[in-house]
């Protein structure tokens, strides 16, 4: 996995080592729609990740009404690794797709998630 700080780049290439294309890259953290890391409603699994990510709240030149306030809760949505994604222009055609046809990134999700235990997964010890 890239580094939770990886540049739109190096998240690729990480995953493109793993046999994904940028398509599959840019599904996987789809998933972090649900969790703690801001993006839409924690218990819900839908394409809020997306949406999110074309909007950049942490974004002062994208959102220049945004007061400091503002800026400062969007710094806390997602990882560094996920706000890259946003500004990447291969990565944009996927993030914007999926974050206008759901059943979309739900079709294609399901296929990677199946690609992903098919491949199968090491963890390190920490």
């Amino acid at each position: 996995m890239p580094a939770e700080s990886a540049s739109a780049a190096s998240t690729k290439s990480a995953f493109r080592a793993l046999g994904y294309t940028t398509r599959e890259t840019i599904c996987l953290p789809g998933a972090h729609t649900i969790g703690g890391k801001r993006f839409g409603e924690p218990y819900v699994f839908d394409n809020a990740y997306y949406r999110t990510l074309l909007v950049r709240p942490w974004d002062s030149a994208k959102n220049s009404s945004a007061t400091t306030d503002d800026l400062e809760m969007g710094s806390h949505v997602g990882l560094t690794s996920d706000k890259n994604l946003a500004t990447d222009d291969e990565s944009l055609e996927f993030i914007n797709l999926y974050a206008v046809d759901q059943n979309l990134w739900f079709r294609q999700f399901t296929e990677m998630y199946v690609k992903m235990t098919e491949i199968g997964a090491t963890w390190r010890d920490t």
